[in-house]
């Protein structure tokens, strides 16, 4: 018998259902790829979240954000490299797969190499400096809470603790390390949280316009990946999470309801 060939109708047909298959199974498997970025997400944070409270426990502070170099001036990030020790030398939970490429933390980095001005600080001699203006990374730090005005005397530091170094003294409530028996609650207080990834501040996070930092990210279907200082790890709305409501820094400020959850006190 002579073989019955396709008609060019028939083709036709076929590969406009593959091509609707494809649009349907695209955003689901999209979904599905982000919800396992989101979830490898949280295990890193609630990692980092371990390491922290280790940290706290061995030295009565928590870590600081930054350090100023020695002339003075806020100028390189050392809560990762601080707390890299209680993850046993891990990088790798540094990063979140859902953020951009650039945030991964390598030795190749773009920055200076270290020298005896970081290495006090837990850097290795010779690895790259994170500069805080000008390095990807997909974790900020609370350095300095919410406060009910755009900028606030550093006397009122309400956060996880600013700039540490030769212009600070340890344990200073103001600008420096801050200790561990201030955290009113740690089950109410921000530690870390997804940043906006844009080399720009991205080693710190809070709700502007309150500090000239980053925005917590909008990365996980709108929003962040949060961790506590108890360690647990929940996810929130961007919009929630900050006190301004455009979407602009400098935007209206606006007390939010969860304003406390960045104060070490839990006030405003």
């Amino acid at each position: 018998m002579r073989r019955r060939a396709f008609t060019l109708v028939e083709l036709l047909v076929v590969v406009g259902i593959i091509a609707l298959l494809i649009a349907i199974l695209l955003p689901v498997l999209g979904r599905a790829r982000e919800q396992a970025n989101r979830v490898k997400c949280a295990a890193n944070l609630r990692a980092i979240g371990h390491a922290l409270t280790t940290y706290a426990q061995q030295y009565g502070y928590f870590p600081g954000a930054g350090a100023s170099y020695p002339g003075g001036g806020f100028g390189f990030a050392i809560w990762h490299v601080r707390v890299r020790p209680f993850l046993a030398g891990d990088q790798r939970v540094f990063y979140c797969p859902s953020q951009d490429p650039r945030c991964e933390w390598t030795q190749d980095g773009p920055g200076a190499p270290a020298t005896d001005a970081q290495t006090p600080y837990g850097y290795e001699p010779g690895e790259p400096v994170f500069d805080v203006q000008k390095t990807y990374f997909s974790y900020g730090y609370n350095i300095w809470g919410a406060h009910a005005g755009a900028y606030f005397p550093v006397a009122e530091q309400k956060g996880l603790g600013f700039c540490v170094g030769p212009v600070t003294s340890r344990g200073d409530p103001s600008v420096g390390e801050v200790r561990a028996i201030r955290v009113r609650n740690p089950a109410d207080m921000i530690a870390i949280a997804d940043t906006t990834a844009d080399g720009m501040w991205d080693f710190m996070v809070g709700p502007p316009p309150t500090i000239p930092a980053g925005y917590p990210g909008r990365i996980h279907r709108g929003g962040a990946n949060v961790l506590f200082v108890d360690g647990h790890v929940s996810w929130y709305p961007q919009k929630d999470l900050l006190d301004v409501e455009s979407g602009e820094y400098g935007g209206t400020f606006v007390r939010k309801p969860m304003a406390h959850l960045w104060n070490a006190d839990n006030g405003f």
